[in-house]
Formats: structure tokens, sequence, C-alpha cells
């Protein structure tokens, strides 16, 4: 007997695909339609020092991305290079380009853990090079 069973593997990966697809296209509504309610979003570095990091819950990691896509007047994309699935995990690896609204460059490597519930993303800590991060989106 064969019984097809779709585990959460398979469920999850394509959830990560299209955040990385609505980031692209800059579609912030699209993003937060991917994220359960209670999310937690942890961004690497120290607060007050690299932009955006800390503890985010959904509201607040929306501002981020809004205020992110302010500054980048030609959108920025933001590529999955490869993604691996285990049980409720999705580990990405990720790199995003762009230029900001003061002409610099922007082209940042991640490395990211999605947690998901039922298809809806409940937890993120992401991983980046915070000194690109200051030299590029500080004064």
């Amino acid at each position: 007997m064969v019984t097809s069973s779709v585990g959460p593997e398979q469920v999850n990966k394509p959830v990560v695909s299209r955040f990385c697809d609505h980031l692209t296209c800059g579609d912030i509504d699209a993003v937060l339609e991917l994220m359960d309610e209670a999310l937690v979003y942890w961004i690497l570095g120290e607060p007050g020092i690299v932009p955006a990091a800390g503890v985010h819950d959904k509201a607040s990691i929306e501002r981020v991305f809004r205020a992110m896509y302010r500054r980048l007047p030609d959108g920025m994309t933001f590529e999955a290079r490869s993604m691996i699935a285990e049980g409720r995990s999705v580990a990405l690896e990720a790199e995003s380009s762009g230029t900001l609204d003061n002409g610099r460059a922007y082209h940042n490597r991640y490395h990211i853990r999605f947690e998901l519930e039922a298809a809806k993303i409940v937890g993120v800590r992401e991983y980046h090079d915070t000194q690109h991060v200051c030299a590029v989106w500080g004064p």
C-alpha cells in the first residue's frame, strides 16, 4: 500500500520562497500575510547600534520593512541561494541587492532560520553582515 503524505518540509519551503519573492517585488503586504500574528522576528546586532537589530513583533517588523523600502527607490532583490527544511524549520541562505536613496549600494548575505506552524511564519532569526548594514544604512 502506498500512502501519500505531505510533510511540513514540503509545505514550509514554498512559504519561505514566497517570502523571498514578495521582498523582491517590494510587496510588504504579501510578506506580512505569510506571518502569524504571534510572530517573533529577531535580527542580529546590538539594538541602537545596528539599524533594525533586536526582537520585533509583526507590527514592528512591518515598520522595519516599510522604512527599508522607502530608502530603496528602485526596490531590492532578495534571492534564495539555498534552503534546507526539517520539520517546522527552514534554513535559508540568501542575498540582497539594491541602491539606497543616498546612492549607497546595499548587497548583503544572510542566513535566516524560519519557524513555521500551519504554513505561517511564527519565528525568524536573521543573521547578516552587520558591519555592512552600519556602513550603508548609517549616517
